[in-house]
């Protein structure tokens, strides 16, 4: 579970699958959150190390606002340098997100973040005195993710199976009255 942002600024890794088996794809994320009202990160660098022995980058998911990069070329021997600019503020407190596929289980306890640059929107502060690192890798919300294709309806799950889904009675209800929704608004 995600704790609440705390005082001050804190860069986090969150992934969707804690306890990923091998073969699966899991997403990692890193976020920045504080509990300052109206912060908003302007520029960042940053680094996502990890054990290229225990998962294999698949690839960036690619986030739209802003100018980012990210620079995988060192992914085999377990880096990914990030960084990002936007004069006005991110939308959104993702700083980086990838996909990468499982090798051996406890990949996530080799997840480490390393953060070279933080500063704000408009007035340029540079934030990287007041920002800290969680200690921990956190596991994402469950997200249910429903897709109209025509007349067929797919769903996405992540931060859960969908095993767990199908034996849930009330998500099978609400996928059921999503899709109903759609099909009444079409």
């Amino acid at each position: 579970m995600l704790p609440p942002p705390g005082p001050g600024i804190t860069a986090r890794i969150v992934v969707d699958k804690l306890q990923a088996l091998p073969g699966q794809t899991v997403r990692v994320t890193v976020e920045v959150v504080s509990g300052t009202a109206g912060l908003k990160v302007g520029s960042y660098t940053g680094r996502l190390k990890f054990d290229p022995t225990m998962v294999t980058f698949k690839r960036e998911i690619v986030l739209s606002d802003g100018l980012r990069v990210a620079n995988a070329n060192n992914a085999p021997t377990g880096e990914i340098r990030f960084a990002g600019a936007n004069a006005t503020g991110f939308t959104t407190t993702t700083l980086y997100s990838a996909e990468f596929v499982v090798k051996t289980a406890g990949y996530a306890g080799k997840l480490t973040l390393q953060m070279q640059e933080l500063s704000a929107a408009r007035s340029l502060q540079n934030l990287t005195s007041q920002l800290r690192m969680a200690p921990q890798v956190y596991q994402a919300p469950a997200t249910v993710r429903l897709e109209r294709t025509g007349d067929l309806f797919s769903y996405q799950t992540y931060g859960v199976t969908p095993d767990v889904l199908t034996a849930s009675p009330n998500m099978a209800s609400l996928i059921t009255a999503v899709a109903d929704y759609f099909e009444l608004t079409r």
